[in-house]
C-alpha cells in the first residue's frame, strides 16, 4: 500500500472497489489490473461502466486510443508466467471455483510492471485474520527488501524487482489460495471464510450458516 501510494498507482482504488461495488466501474480504466479483479468478482455494472468510460474517453480526447496502443507496444512489461517461477501461479487454477483462484490465475497472464504495488490487490485472497496478517507481513518484508536492493535496470526492469515481488507478494498469495477448499461459493465477498462443505459460507460467530444456491 505504501509503495502504491508513493508511486501514485491505481491499485489502492481498484482494491477498494472489490469492497465498495460502486467503484467497480473504474476497473476499465486500467484493464491489465482491472481484469484480474473482474475475473474474481464479475458483474454487469462493471461492464456497463467500462463501456461508458470508453465512449467518454473519445469525447474528451478523440485520438487517445492511438496513443494507448503505441504505449502498449513499447512498454517493457511482461506477464508473470514469462518471468522465472511465474508459471507456478497457474496452480491457482486448482481453485478456479473461488474468486481468489481466478484472480491470481488471470493476474499471472497480465503484462504488468514487476513491482510490489501490482501485488496490492492480492491482499483480497485472504479469508482469515491469520492469512491477512501473513500477507501484510510478507509485503512489508518485500518493501524492506526493495529499499536495500539495486534499482531496476534494463528494458524489463531486471531480475531483482521481479524476485522481490514474486517472493513477497505473488508466492505467499498462491500459498494462501491453495489452502482454501475448491468449493463453489457464488456471491462470496472478500475476506469471508469458506467452509469445506460445498456451497456453504462460514458465518461470523453466532450467526447461522448461509447456503449458496
Amino acid at each position: 500500500m505504501f509503495f502504491a501510494l508513493q508511486s501514485v498507482q491505481w491499485t489502492p482504488i481498484f482494491t477498494a472497489a472489490a469492497l465498495l461495488p460502486a467503484l467497480q466501474v473504474l476497473w476499465g480504466i486500467k484493464p491489465t489490473t482491472g481484469l484480474e479483479l473482474f475475473a474474481a468478482y464479475p458483474n454487469r455494472r462493471t461492464i456497463a461502466g467500462a463501456v461508458v468510460l470508453f465512449l467518454l474517453a473519445f469525447v474528451a480526447w478523440p485520438h487517445w486510443l492511438d496513443g494507448w496502443l503505441t504505449a502498449t507496444r513499447i512498454a517493457p512489461h511482461r506477464p508473470a508466467i514469462l518471468h522465472p517461477g511465474g508459471a507456478l501461479l497457474l496452480l491457482a487454477l486448482l481453485r478456479w471455483r473461488l474468486p481468489e483462484g481466478r484472480q491470481l490465475a488471470v493476474l499471472s497472464l497480465m503484462p504488468l510492471s514487476p513491482h510490489l504495488y501490482e501485488a496490492l490487490p492480492l491482499i483480497l485472497v485472504a479469508r482469515s485474520r491469520r492469512e491477512l496478517l501473513s500477507l501484510a507481513f510478507c509485503g512489508t518484508l518485500g518493501l524492506a527488501a526493495g529499499a536495500f536492493t539495486p534499482h531496476a535496470v534494463g528494458p524489463d526492469h531486471g531480475p531483482i524487482p521481479w524476485a522481490v515481488v514474486f517472493l513477497s507478494g505473488y508466492l505467499p498469495a498462491l500459498v494462501v489460495v491453495l489452502r482454501h477448499p475448491n468449493v463453489r461459493a457464488e456471491g462470496i465477498r472478500p475476506f469471508t471464510p469458506v467452509s469445506r462443505n460445498a456451497g456453504e459460507i462460514e458465518p461470523p460467530a453466532g450467526a447461522p450458516a448461509m447456503q449458496v444456491p
